[in-house]
């Protein structure tokens, strides 16, 4: 039994840890790093405990920061949510030492699964059907040619510590094989410490179904149906749902039996997640996560069960609530996972600070979230903002109270992919349930950012003008004036705003539009634009005006704003893309470089990405360097480019 919970980790997942606790009567612990003092999981626990400055090795990473927290204030019980120390065997263990109950599983089944070949050969044994694959020394070239000819290419390879999509590369042929190898193998040990990888059969154009399990220390094994987590960019999920649209009662069950076998094979206590590769009606064991999942609430949403609660039951002692022949599923839930991230280039994270921040409140919607107004997102975590859920009796229901839930969210102050989920719930593919793990491998033409019409620099233009006057609704019915407003971003653009008696016309180019301001608040416009009425959700900038409206997110800069990524597209000059870390730098000062060729390979918010020289000539100058943190718009090196190039 224990009495005082800490709650190892931050964001969406300990606000819902916390949550429940308080529903069963704990006292609560939080822990915060020094950037995150004034989150919304230090507001709402009872305790909170500064464990480090921000970057995770030296807060949420540090098993002895955590457990001398939990001795400070007297927390006999940690659950390590997801992510972060979630899958350490030693924090298990650590947890043990100390005399605290860990809400987990044991440390044996942490480090079995935690390590996919062993996991993959226990599977085996176990009778469990796997993918085809490679369990050898990669280093051994020889068998490893052969072992790939008999897999057949594409050939898959996997950091056997990894997870989250991080050390995985995709081997199209055997020509790509050594530096795919290289590239898994460098990316696992940066992020895991560990650069052992393993190779499987690329299964394409697969579905990825995973299995809930619960097992507690009585010997018995429940799974609650499968969740379709299929919908993916660059191998992390975007959207789930519960039930599969593409899962037979007959294969359900054999997947679910199988998982329950998995969990039996290796002792298992408490929530964990089988998940399977599914084609046809074949299905492969691909890893146990053994932890709960970003996505259960669409499993609790159609099972009515709180997850976290039967971790808290089960980590102290008790039974199941339920067994296998009690479990229902009941009508269908989609969760969709708001991202601080840019789809339409290359699903780059963002950082930033939430300026507006309003979740839809709709019936049938669930927001995890763990964001508030004002709070920073930075480059430390994982950008994940919120989890939008949606619970209907159809899944023709559920995905249009999703679509009405997206429409409705409102976060500005930074890039995220909010209306490219709007976009992607409405895709056919989508709407249909054919979406394969394929799907979102090149981004479909049809979910692409459409083209930005003018109207937006109207708005932007008249927000800026109502927000000078002293009464805006009375300004746009006074004598007649007109304001001419220059930007410089997106794109150099001149919009003429004029007000008269009958209302406000704008002028873009050759586009012309009538408006008139039916109500003005402190973040939002009601206009009629040419007599359709629109909600304009706003924020002012020092430096210009952020929009989300007609679909689209847009930052609209004056003329004479500075920003050091004003020169992204100056050839020769390499500007780094995003705030993060320099994990390598490829080149030298004096150095021979060609349109393309790497530079440095920067890493930030849970990926890593390479930063290549944009034109041909020398490295003049190099100012990055190893292990350096560098921010978005940041001058790393210069190219003095060739003559002829640039002549």
């Amino acid at each position: 039994m224990f009495t005082r919970l800490l709650v190892a980790n931050r964001g969406e997942i300990a606000v819902r840890i916390l949550r429940t606790a308080h529903a069963l009567g704990y006292q609560t612990v939080a822990v915060y790093s020094d950037v995150d003092s004034d989150a919304p999981h230090v507001r709402l626990a009872d305790t909170a405990v500064l464990i480090g400055e921000a970057p995770p090795a030296s807060s949420y990473l540090s098993v002895k920061r955590i457990i001398d927290a939990a001795k400070r204030v007297g927390a006999d019980a940690i659950h390590p949510g997801y992510g972060f120390l979630s899958e350490r065997a030693e924090f298990a263990e650590a947890c043990a030492a100390a005399g605290i109950v860990f809400v987990g599983p044991s440390a044996d089944a942490i480090r079995l699964m935690g390590d996919k070949r062993a996991a993959k050969q226990k599977m085996i044994a176990a009778g469990v059907p796997t993918v085809p694959g490679y369990l050898g020394d990669v280093a051994n070239r020889d068998a490893l040619l052969a072992a790939t000819r008999e897999i057949g290419f594409p050939t898959l390879i996997k950091a056997s510590a990894g997870g989250g999509g991080r050390g995985m590369r995709i081997a199209r042929d055997e020509s790509e094989l050594p530096s795919m190898l290289d590239a898994a193998r460098s990316e696992a040990s940066n992020a895991f410490g560990d650069g052992t990888v393993y190779l499987e059969r690329y299964v394409s154009d697969a579905r990825h179904i995973e299995i809930q399990v619960f097992a507690d220390s009585k010997g018995n094994v429940v799974y609650f149906g499968e969740r379709e987590c299929s919908i993916q960019r660059r191998h992390q999920k975007i959207i789930e749902e519960s039930p599969s649209p593409n899962v037979s009662p007959g294969l359900r069950r054999r997947m679910g039996e199988e998982a329950a076998n998995a969990a039996r094979a290796i002792q298992y206590l408490g929530a964990g997640t089988v998940e399977f590769l599914v084609s046809g009606d074949e299905f492969f064991f691909m890893e146990m996560n053994t932890r709960l999942q970003v996505e259960h609430p669409v499993t609790e949403l159609v099972t009515g069960l709180d997850l976290v609660e039967w971790q808290l039951r089960v980590a102290r002692g008790e039974a199941l609530p339920l067994t296998q022949d009690q479990t229902r599923i009941t009508g269908h839930a989609i969760e969709a996972r708001l991202y601080a991230e840019d789809p339409d280039n290359g699903y780059l994270p963002q950082v930033g600070t939430v300026l507006r921040w309003s979740p839809p409140s709709e019936r049938g919607v669930r927001v995890d979230s763990g964001v508030r107004e004002g709070q920073a997102i930075t480059s430390h975590y994982d950008p994940l903002m919120a989890k939008i859920v949606t619970h209907a009796g159809s899944r023709f229901d559920a995905l249009r109270v999703m679509e009405r839930a997206l429409a409705n969210t409102l976060v500005l102050g930074l890039i995220t992919n909010k209306n490219f989920l709007h976009r992607l719930v409405r895709h056919p593919n989508v709407q249909n349930g054919s979406a394969t793990t394929s799907f979102l491998t090149n981004m479909p033409s049809d979910l692409s950012l459409p083209p930005r019409p003018p109207l937006l620099a109207v708005l932007a233009a008249l927000v800026v003008s109502c927000a000078a006057a002293t009464d805006p609704m009375t300004w746009q019915s006074g004598p007649d004036g007109v304001w001419m407003l220059h930007f410089e971003k997106p794109q150099a653009v001149m919009v003429r705003i004029e007000r008269s008696r009958d209302g406000i016309v704008g002028e873009v180019g050759k586009e012309r539009f009538h408006i008139r301001l039916r109500r003005y608040e402190s973040y939002e416009l009601a206009v009629e634009v040419d007599g359709v009425l629109s909600r304009v959700p706003f924020v002012i900038t020092p430096s210009g005006v952020m929009l989300d409206t007609l679909g689209h997110y847009v930052e609209f800069e004056f003329k004479g704003a500075s920003s050091a990524a004003d020169d992204a597209e100056t050839e020769g000059r390499i500007i780094a893309p995003m705030t993060g870390k320099i994990v390598q730098v490829t080149v030298a000062a004096g150095d021979r470089v060609v349109r393309g060729q790497p530079i440095v390979v920067l890493e930030a918010m849970k990926m890593e990405l390479v930063v290549r020289s944009t034109c041909d000539g020398s490295l003049s100058n190099m100012f990055a360097q190893q292990g350096q943190q560098v921010r978005m718009g940041m001058l790393l090196a210069e190219v003095q480019m060739d003559e002829e190039a640039e002549g």
